[in-house]
């Protein structure tokens, strides 16, 4: 009787718990293929994400965070924009250059403006601000080794 009891009140907390796990819906609100660097500005006005636009045109584009619309095409941004960070200001997008092995400060104002560039080694990966983007911190990919940093 007791396990008829418990298998009977397991039936139904399961039913219970699976009443009430929320249904979501995926909707693509952001026409930018290929993309898989995405940030938003801090001041929350400004998406900006990487997309192919053709074979080797690589670049960024640029959102308005509350309506989705276009704001700006960056393009072509050398040879493969990987990942990019919006500055602490808004103004600026820092955006790794894979094969380049360098770090780009692209100036959001102007259409394809690269104000600074920064040699940093290998092939660039990852990249990431501290939480008061004060400190860019870039990682590394070492080819063929399984090493990433």
């Amino acid at each position: 009787m007791k396990k008829k009891i418990m298998i009977l009140l397991i039936l139904i907390l399961a039913t219970e718990a699976t009443a009430q796990v929320p249904t979501y819906q995926l909707e693509t609100i952001l026409p930018a293929p290929a993309c898989y660097s995405i940030d938003l500005s801090p001041d929350g006005d400004k998406l900006c994400a990487r997309m192919m636009y053709g074979d080797w045109d690589e670049g960024y584009r640029e959102f308005d965070a509350h309506t989705y619309e276009v704001v700006e095409d960056h393009h072509p941004l050398g040879s493969a924009p990987w990942r990019g960070r919006i500055s602490a200001d808004g103004q600026y997008l820092w955006h790794t250059v894979y094969y380049g092995g360098k770090v780009e400060k692209l100036d959001l104002s102007t259409k394809n403006t690269i104000v600074k560039s920064i040699d940093v080694g290998s092939w660039t990966y990852r990249l990431v601000f501290d939480s008061s983007r004060r400190y860019l911190y870039v990682g590394e990919n070492c080819p063929g080794t399984g090493i990433r940093r």
